[in-house]
């Protein structure tokens, strides 16, 4: 349910201009496509809006961006805007001095910390992307083919092209109005979930050879090592897809992917495919956070090999506190 104040936020953000779009660090499609439609919404009006993220996006999204600079913002930003940003911290090293510069956040996470002067949150919705599309729909706005493109992208990453929990009726209703745009469904999907690097597929091998199972089999960890990118000669932007390999796997529960970082620290994707299972506690006893069903974390206590075994020991603690009598289905 869209409130009149999200509908005049929403209004009021379009009648910016000199709009500087931020997405999250390590950006994924539902941050990338939502920032580029709505960047193409301000220049359909007339006005200038840029893009602009920490990280150099995965060759997975390069179709999404077109080889556009994400860098440098060629003009002085009047207005900063933030897509699927949660809290200020996600924003990453190099636009970490906008935390407390930034007037309008549109996002899908209940754990956005309001850090934005004004806000559209909905927590219901799968993704950034559809929020987008819903405010364009209740405000009448015409798009054209390119936004819907980039909306239907957000829609299908963060829903594993609408394999995941959070896909509801209203978001495949979603999906059909956009594909009325005559987009590119089927080579939009075959690049978010078809394509793998030989170096990422060498890496996805290794990982699964090296999985551990705990709980009766019900949690699957998996990790990964700097070195083992090394052996590879692959780079982080191979191993983009990793956190999904759990859900593959019959059995899992609660999928957990530990990578290594240059530090020697780890950062930690949650996955939980029972409703029962919240990871979001799990993550947050790290200081992380995110949905029930995925969150995230970077643990910096020790080591990388200390780092884990905490981590298997919350998730351990948490998967007692709620099956105190052993799984059930």
């Amino acid at each position: 349910m869209y409130t009149k104040k999200d509908i005049d936020i929403f209004r009021e953000l379009l009648a910016k201009d000199d709009v500087l779009i931020l997405t999250h660090r390590n950006p994924d499609g539902d941050t990338l496509g939502t920032a580029f439609a709505l960047k193409r919404l301000y220049e359909n009006n007339g006005k200038k809006a840029w893009v602009c993220c920490s990280d150099k996006p995965s060759s997975r999204f390069e179709f999404i961006i077109d080889d556009f600079d994400m860098e440098n913002c060629p003009f002085t930003e009047q207005c900063v805007v933030t897509v699927d940003v949660a809290t200020a911290g996600m924003l990453g090293d190099r636009f970490e001095g906008y935390s407390d510069k930034v007037d309008y956040a549109i996002d899908h996470h209940f754990t956005n910390t309001k850090y934005a002067k004004k806000s559209i949150i909905k927590a219901d919705a799968s993704s950034t992307g559809e929020i987008l599309w819903d405010l364009i729909k209740k405000t009448s706005i015409k798009i054209d083919k390119y936004i819907a493109a980039k909306l239907y992208t957000a829609i299908s990453f963060d829903t594993g092209c609408f394999k995941f929990s959070n896909v509801k009726s209203h978001t495949m209703i979603a999906a059909a109005d956009l594909l009325k745009y005559q987009i590119p469904f089927e080579d939009i999907n075959r690049r978010l979930f078809d394509l793998s690097s030989l170096e990422q597929l060498k890496v996805e091998t290794e990982v699964i050879s090296s999985l551990e199972r705990y709980c009766d089999n019900r949690i699957t960890v998996l990790y990964l090592r700097q070195r083992t990118l090394l052996d590879y000669g692959a780079t982080e932007l191979d191993i983009d897809g990793i956190s999904s390999i759990p859900r593959r796997i019959e059995g899992t529960v609660v999928g957990i992917t530990l990578k290594e970082t240059v530090e020697g620290f780890a950062k930690v994707s949650l996955r939980s495919f029972d409703d029962r299972v919240d990871v979001s506690k799990i993550a947050a006893v790290f200081g992380g956070g995110g949905h029930k069903r995925a969150a995230g974390c970077l643990i910096r206590d020790v080591n990388f090999d200390e780092d884990k075994k905490n981590m298997i020991a919350a998730a351990e603690k948490e998967w007692v506190r709620i099956f105190p009598d052993g799984y059930f289905e």
